[in-house]
């Protein structure tokens, strides 16, 4: 314990054995203190002085104090260097084994593993790097052929059969840069998940990053494109042709690019457009009932060669002479088995129906409703179907085999059931 004696030696000096004791702080105080504000010279001396009077009586009393207790600081003098000897003589020893042992581990385990870290850190970013080159260098090809067709398919004379297929071609490379933007969106995604650095994927470089909304762009425009020109070649009898290559390999490009474009163009453009037609004829032969089994025969023969020929040009877009890669691609997306041709492509899609069986189912069903309309409606064109219901049922069943003949006699039957 502190003596009141020493407490008294350290009266003076309080200040200086503060906890918060700064130096700055103090020596700005004691200029404040020892100098006039309204004085406009500054004074360091008598400060400088007042701090070389607390150095000396500081000396001063440290100078009485080991005066005063030199047996006691002796003794302690002596125990510690009685204890560096003995730690020198015992311990030390013990130490330097030690600290031997824990250098060999240090220069046999411990700096070997270090290196092997900073080497296989090394090559991992070596190996990044490569990765980012042989992507860049993929990309930069990838893209130099697609500029490359899009040039010959601008100049390409479409009634040249040869130049024509430049589209495939083009929609090829299309679809292998959206593989590969979709690839690079894995990876990507799969670093961030596993605490991978993402700064390592293709995405990090800019160009690629940026070219990416331009293709996306250029990807809808051309799908675009091939759907207008697909649609206006279905829609006119004389390029509706088995003998119109051009519109198989617009089909078989738009196949590469969205087959869910070839799907809604079939449906929709062929098989409802066509459809609604004979819907209408044969709605509008109820009203004359005479007429009903001329109407029919002709709605049954118009049918059948428009599915004929709408069977013939998807049989003939023929998918085993494009790029197996980018017809795997394809197939891969769809989770489906390798087609040879549109028409396999659009059976699959109708779960193994036959684009004539949609056809009649389609057609049947809305024939059925209008004339349950029809005979909800009343008056004399239902009265008159009544009394024509036998003939146009012979009709029916002449006109149509197995399951559209059953369908359609199910239609006719409502005409007696008053539904």
């Amino acid at each position: 314990m502190t003596s009141v004696r020493e407490k008294d030696e350290l009266e003076d000096f309080e200040a200086f054995l503060e906890p918060d004791f700064r130096a700055p702080q103090f020596a700005n105080d004691i200029i404040l203190a020892t100098n006039d504000h309204d004085d406009s010279q500054l004074d360091l001396m008598t400060p400088i002085k007042k701090l070389k009077f607390d150095i000396n009586e500081c000396e001063k009393r440290m100078k009485s104090i080991s005066t005063d207790n030199h047996e006691s600081l002796i003794s302690h003098f002596s125990k510690i260097e009685d204890t560096r000897s003995a730690f020198n003589d015992s311990i030390n020893p013990s130490l330097e084994r030690v600290n031997n042992s824990f250098q060999r581990v240090k220069d046999n385990v411990i700096k070997p593993y270090d290196e092997a870290v900073n080497m296989n850190n090394a090559m991992r970013k070596i190996h990044a790097t490569l990765n980012l080159v042989r992507g860049s260098g993929y990309f930069i090809f990838l893209l130099q052929q697609l500029e490359d067709s899009e040039k010959a398919y601008g100049s390409a004379d479409v009634d040249n059969v040869n130049d024509n297929k430049e589209v495939i071609r083009l929609a090829r490379l299309n679809k292998q840069l959206s593989q590969f933007y979709a690839s690079e969106k894995d990876v990507n995604k799969h670093n961030a998940l596993n605490g991978g650095n993402a700064g390592n994927d293709l995405f990090s470089i800019k160009f690629i990053r940026d070219y990416q909304s331009i293709h996306l762009n250029k990807t809808t425009s051309l799908v675009n494109d091939l759907n207008q020109f697909i649609v206006q070649d279905f829609n006119h009898h004389t390029s509706f042709s088995v003998s119109n290559i051009k519109l198989q390999n617009n089909l078989i490009a738009l196949y590469l690019l969205n087959e869910k474009e070839v799907y809604q163009i079939v449906e929709k453009s062929c098989i409802n457009k066509h459809v609604q037609t004979s819907l209408t004829q044969l709605t509008r032969s109820l009203q004359s009932p005479r007429n009903f089994t001329t109407v029919v025969k002709e709605t049954k023969a118009s049918s059948d060669e428009y599915i004929k020929t709408l069977e013939e040009i998807l049989k003939s877009s023929n998918l085993t002479n494009i790029s197996s890669t980018a017809q795997s691609q394809v197939d891969h997306a769809n989770n489906t088995e390798e087609f040879q041709n549109l028409l396999d492509v659009l059976n699959n899609h109708f779960e193994g129906k036959s684009i004539s069986k949609v056809y009649w189912a389609n057609l049947s069903h809305k024939f059925k409703k209008n004339i349950v309309a029809t005979m909800a409606r009343g008056g004399p064109i239902a009265k008159n179907l009544k009394v024509y219901q036998s003939g146009i049922k012979n009709t029916i069943e002449e006109t149509f085999d197995g399951e559209e003949r059953d369908l359609f006699v199910e239609a006719i039957d409502l005409i007696n059931t008053g539904k």
